[in-house]
């Protein structure tokens, strides 16, 4: 058991120097909107409580989806079915 443990413990230190953060870069990479009612869309979702990130991205799918969303009302309600 005391063998176990230590290789546990040796392995440990060892991956530990391996490891990836959890906050990669594209976590850190900034969504920047197109245009303003975007950006307006990013800000409401983030309002309703979803991280800047996950706004950002589900406004880009859903406007990609949908070129001919100009309100940011509209924009908001297509986001959210990726949301």
């Amino acid at each position: 058991k005391k063998t176990a443990e230590r290789i546990v413990l040796e392995l440990q230190d060892k991956l530990s120097h391996y490891a990836v953060e959890s906050s990669s870069l594209q976590d850190r990479i900034e969504v920047l909107p197109a245009s303003s009612q975007e950006e307006d869309s990013v800000l409401a979702l983030v309002s309703l409580g979803f991280s800047k990130q996950e706004a950002g991205d589900a406004v880009t799918k859903a406007v990609a989806a949908n070129k001919k969303l100009a309100d940011a009302g509209d924009i908001v309600k297509a986001a959210l079915s990726y949301l």
